[in-house]
Protein backbone atom coordinates (compact mmCIF):
# COMPACT_ATOMS: atom_id res chain seq x y z
CA UNK A 1 0.00 0.00 0.00
CA UNK A 2 2.69 2.37 1.00
CA UNK A 3 4.73 1.62 -2.58
CA UNK A 4 1.28 2.80 -4.39
CA UNK A 5 1.38 5.97 -2.31
CA UNK A 6 4.48 7.03 -3.11
CA UNK A 7 4.06 5.95 -6.88
CA UNK A 8 1.55 8.27 -6.73
CA UNK A 9 3.30 11.12 -5.44
CA UNK A 10 6.03 10.48 -7.91
CA UNK A 11 3.28 10.83 -10.78
CA UNK A 12 1.89 13.86 -9.25
CA UNK A 13 5.32 15.48 -9.17
CA UNK A 14 5.84 14.36 -13.01
CA UNK A 15 2.32 15.61 -14.00
CA UNK A 16 2.88 18.56 -11.86
CA UNK A 17 6.83 19.53 -13.87
CA UNK A 18 4.84 18.95 -17.15
CA UNK A 19 2.40 21.43 -16.49
CA UNK A 20 4.94 23.85 -15.48
CA UNK A 21 6.89 23.50 -17.92
CA UNK A 22 4.19 23.93 -20.45
CA UNK A 23 2.74 26.68 -18.83
CA UNK A 24 5.99 28.41 -18.61
CA UNK A 25 6.90 27.49 -22.32
CA UNK A 26 3.69 28.95 -23.55
CA UNK A 27 4.14 32.05 -21.73
CA UNK A 28 7.60 32.62 -22.94
CA UNK A 29 7.04 32.36 -26.36
CA UNK A 30 3.41 34.20 -26.63
CA UNK A 31 5.55 37.21 -24.95
CA UNK A 32 8.48 36.76 -27.14
CA UNK A 33 6.03 36.50 -30.41
CA UNK A 34 3.68 38.99 -29.26
CA UNK A 35 4.06 41.18 -32.30
CA UNK A 36 3.53 38.25 -34.82
CA UNK A 37 0.48 36.85 -32.11
CA UNK A 38 -1.01 40.55 -31.89
CA UNK A 39 -0.13 43.24 -34.88
CA UNK A 40 -1.63 46.63 -34.57
CA UNK A 41 -5.26 46.15 -35.00
CA UNK A 42 -5.60 42.98 -32.95
CA UNK A 43 -8.82 42.50 -31.28
CA UNK A 44 -9.51 41.10 -28.46
CA UNK A 45 -6.25 42.18 -26.26
CA UNK A 46 -7.68 41.15 -22.79
CA UNK A 47 -7.89 37.63 -23.42
CA UNK A 48 -3.95 38.13 -24.44
CA UNK A 49 -3.42 39.89 -21.17
CA UNK A 50 -5.75 37.12 -19.27
CA UNK A 51 -4.08 34.55 -20.42
CA UNK A 52 -0.36 35.76 -19.23
CA UNK A 53 -1.91 36.31 -15.80
CA UNK A 54 -3.37 33.18 -15.49
CA UNK A 55 -0.10 31.65 -17.12
CA UNK A 56 1.44 33.47 -14.12
CA UNK A 57 -0.55 32.60 -11.54
CA UNK A 58 0.15 28.88 -12.40
CA UNK A 59 3.67 29.30 -12.06
CA UNK A 60 2.60 30.99 -8.78
CA UNK A 61 1.24 27.62 -7.73
CA UNK A 62 3.82 26.13 -8.89
CA UNK A 63 6.52 27.08 -6.65
CA UNK A 64 3.87 27.84 -3.27
CA UNK A 65 3.96 23.83 -4.15
CA UNK A 66 7.89 23.61 -3.93
CA UNK A 67 7.61 25.78 -0.54
CA UNK A 68 5.28 23.63 0.54
CA UNK A 69 7.14 20.55 -0.10
CA UNK A 70 10.02 21.61 1.77
CA UNK A 71 8.16 23.02 4.67
CA UNK A 72 6.80 19.60 4.88
CA UNK A 73 10.18 18.26 5.36
CA UNK A 74 10.84 20.55 8.19
CA UNK A 75 7.66 19.54 9.88
CA UNK A 76 8.42 15.77 9.97
CA UNK A 77 11.16 16.02 12.41
CA UNK A 78 8.97 18.24 14.75
CA UNK A 79 6.72 15.87 16.64
CA UNK A 80 4.40 17.81 18.71
CA UNK A 81 1.24 19.33 19.03
CA UNK A 82 1.76 22.33 16.80
CA UNK A 83 3.55 20.24 13.97
CA UNK A 84 0.95 18.45 13.72
CA UNK A 85 -1.61 21.22 13.04
CA UNK A 86 2.00 22.83 10.46
CA UNK A 87 1.34 19.56 8.60
CA UNK A 88 -2.43 20.25 8.05
CA UNK A 89 -2.20 23.69 7.40
CA UNK A 90 0.62 23.20 4.79
CA UNK A 91 -1.42 20.14 3.41
CA UNK A 92 -4.13 22.61 2.77
CA UNK A 93 -2.00 25.31 1.56
CA UNK A 94 -0.18 22.03 -1.04
CA UNK A 95 -4.18 21.75 -2.11
CA UNK A 96 -4.45 25.50 -2.80
CA UNK A 97 -1.48 25.48 -4.84
CA UNK A 98 -2.22 22.68 -7.10
CA UNK A 99 -5.50 24.03 -7.52
CA UNK A 100 -3.65 27.38 -9.10
CA UNK A 101 -1.41 25.19 -10.72
CA UNK A 102 -4.16 23.31 -12.58
CA UNK A 103 -6.61 26.17 -13.12
CA UNK A 104 -4.10 29.04 -14.12
CA UNK A 105 -3.19 26.37 -16.89
CA UNK A 106 -6.63 25.77 -17.95
CA UNK A 107 -7.45 29.07 -18.07
CA UNK A 108 -4.70 30.64 -19.70
CA UNK A 109 -4.58 28.13 -22.46
CA UNK A 110 -8.58 28.64 -22.91
CA UNK A 111 -7.30 32.19 -23.23
CA UNK A 112 -4.96 31.91 -25.51
CA UNK A 113 -7.43 29.63 -27.62
CA UNK A 114 -10.06 32.44 -27.54
CA UNK A 115 -7.30 34.85 -28.74
CA UNK A 116 -6.61 33.00 -31.77
CA UNK A 117 -10.14 32.60 -32.44
CA UNK A 118 -10.79 36.09 -32.11
CA UNK A 119 -7.89 37.24 -34.27
CA UNK A 120 -8.31 34.86 -36.89
CA UNK A 121 -10.07 36.42 -39.93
Amino acid sequence: MNDNINEAKRYLDKSKDVIFSLATGSLALSITFRQSLAPEGAVELHYLTTAWLSLLVCIFGYILGLFMRAGVHLVLFWDSSPGKVLQIAINVVNLIALILLIGGFSQGLLTLTLFAIANVA
